[in-house]
């Protein structure tokens, strides 16, 4: 079958962040820095946010349409945020005849809703139907479109359905959000992410009582038979199913590591023996050993 995903990631971006422990710093406290590398635009991705309520506050950068601030400070913690290599996503090839679709050598309905799109200045609904598997919605043939692939020509009986971590019933992140908000302890930090279900993200932090951390959030697949979302699987077979998500006290993270300071730039997060696959795009990225090299030179300098 092809693989129409393949070689279309045509979007070069990064974000970088480092944390210093106190023990190398003039002040004796903790230095967090954080760049997510977003291209500037009009509006802007950013805007800058104080929330002040009691004896407490908030400040950092919002996103226009997230009540959070994504990048900012308490009274007891400061973070930053890069993306992770994490595989989050599959894509199946389905078999599909009529409105069904097989599995396990049987056929099973598709699941049918309508989704209602208002568009300002019409009184009448745009309204189009979305089909979906126990693996996931059928994309075609927006995705085909979004990749620039109109002239790609889909076999017959053949059509694509994503499984992606997003479709989480019970996401509970912007909860987390506020719980994390209210922390104090690096302990409390790491407890107040569990339920983040979709947030992709790695998470870097540093608190007034002199703790620097890493975490990676989000749910993270197990899969049954592909270790990886690199390439499309067949979903006829149950075989190819996720088989849950990789514990929350498995997923990496670290807090104060010997060394004195963490670096993370889309970098590989976990060794090769980590417990539960990962990702299969985890490599060591020249931003990453640059800063590394940058900040142990300067430590051993004094």
């Amino acid at each position: 079958l092809p693989e129409p995903i393949t070689s279309e990631n045509n979007l070069i971006a990064g974000s970088n962040s480092w944390i210093i422990h106190g023990n190398h710093t003039t002040t004796g406290k903790p230095i967090l820095a954080n760049d997510p590398h977003l291209t500037n635009g009009i509006p802007s991705y950013w805007y800058n946010a104080v929330l002040r309520y009691g004896d407490n506050f908030i400040s950092g950068m919002s996103m226009p349409g997230l009540p959070a601030v994504v990048i900012g400070k308490t009274k007891h913690v400061a973070w930053g945020f890069t993306a992770h290599t994490v595989d989050i996503g599959d894509l199946y090839v389905i078999t599909k005849k009529d409105n069904m679709y097989k599995y396990d050598g049987n056929w099973y309905p598709l699941k049918e809703f309508v989704e209602d799109i208002k568009v300002k200045s019409k009184n009448v609904l745009d309204t189009f139907k979305v089909y979906e598997t126990h693996h996931g919605v059928i994309i075609d043939p927006y995705f085909l479109e979004f990749f620039g692939k109109k002239h790609y020509k889909i076999p017959p009986g053949v059509t694509y359905a994503l499984a992606w971590t997003g479709y989480a019933k019970n996401d509970t992140t912007l909860a987390c959000f506020f719980n994390f908000f209210n922390t104090t302890t690096a302990q409390e930090v790491i407890n107040s992410w569990e339920g983040a279900s979709m947030f992709a993200m790695n998470l870097h932090f540093a608190t007034v009582q002199g703790d620097i951390g890493f975490m990676t959030l989000g749910r993270i697949p197990i899969r049954k038979s592909s270790k990886h979302g690199g390439k499309p699987l067949d979903g006829s077979k149950s075989e190819n199913d996720w088989a849950g998500y990789m514990p929350y006290e498995d997923q990496p993270r670290v807090i104060n590591p010997k060394k004195g300071f963490i670096v993370s730039a889309n970098n590989k997060i976990a060794t090769n023996n980590l417990r539960w696959h990962a990702s299969a795009s985890m490599v060591v990225t020249p931003r990453a050993a640059r800063i590394h090299e940058m900040i142990a030179d300067i430590i051993e300098s004094g």
